[in-house]
Order: C-alpha cells, then structure tokens, then sequence
C-alpha cells in the first residue's frame, strides 16, 4: 500500500471529517465537565475524575449541582438538563466510535450504517443511520459537545458571591 492509499472504502468518506469532528469536540466537552465538577465539589481534578468515573455519575454530578447554593433556580434546571442531555449523547457517541461500522446491502443499498452490542448481559443489538449535515461536517447525531459548555459551565467561588461564566472556545 502506498502513502497515499486510503484505508477505508469510498462509501465512509462522507464520516471522516464529522467522526473526526465528533472525537475533538467530546473530548472538549468532557474536560469541561471535569473541570466542572471540580469546581462545584470545590476540590481538585484528581477528585473529580474519581466521581466521574463512577457508575452513579450522572446521578451524583446532579446531586452537586441541586446542592450548589450559587447556582440560581433556572440556570440549576438548564444545568441538570445539560447533564442529562451529555450523558444521553455520550451514549450513541460511544455507540459511534466503538460499533461496527458497515455497508448496507439489504436496505438503502450503498448507505453506511452501524451496529453493536451493549456490553449488558443478555442485550440485543443495537442498529444506526448515523446521518451527515454536510453544511457543518457533523453527524447529525449525538450533540454532547453542546451540552457542557458557555452556558453551563460557571466558576463557583467559594464565598456567598454569585455563579460567574467561564469562558469558553
């Protein structure tokens, strides 16, 4: 094979940029949640990353943010719904880079479709159309990166002063 020999088929073209895409931006996200998490337990990254990596995460990161007493009504409703929301669209994005990926030639003839076993005892499989938007290189589906991020992401002080942003890129 030469250098300049692709390693997949012509009808996986379409995905290479937007899983490219998709493989940065939760990879932005997820630090963002780390240091999220850090601020609201008011510890270090070490410490966060061990309630990350728990199984009950999601539930204990809206724990924190239900017990954040600098966090305002609406914005702690729109925090819990982007965590949610996160853990929701990591789940079909872990779906996206892990599954197999294939050509279908049974239905729409030619199309790039996945599928994949969860990792649960007794699980059935698990079928995608990933879909591309051409306009902004992405899949269509999952949206993680969006749900971590100006928005939802604050500096906490330690004191009774207000929630501030954090920006981001």
């Amino acid at each position: 094979m030469t250098a300049s020999e692709d390693l997949i088929d012509q009808a996986y073209f379409l995905f290479i940029r937007p899983l490219g895409n998709l493989v940065v931006l939760c990879a932005q996200a997820e630090a963002a949640l780390l240091a999220f998490v850090a601020e609201l337990m008011r510890r270090d990254e070490p410490a966060a990353q061990a309630v990350l990596k728990k199984k009950d995460a999601q539930r204990t990161i809206i724990e924190l943010v239900q017990q954040e007493s600098n966090i305002q009504d609406f914005e702690r409703s729109e925090l819990v719904h982007g965590v949610e929301h996160y853990y929701s669209d990591c789940k079909r994005r872990n779906r996206y880079m892990h599954d197999e990926w294939y050509v279908s030639l049974l239905t729409n003839i030619g199309v790039p479709r996945t599928r994949g076993f969860p990792r649960k005892k007794d699980s059935q499989p698990v079928w995608d159309d990933p879909i591309v938007d051409t306009n902004s290189y992405s899949l269509t589906r999952p949206t993680c990166c969006d749900s971590v991020g100006p928005v939802t992401l604050r500096k906490l002080p330690a004191s009774g002063a207000s929630a501030t942003p954090v920006a981001s890129s």
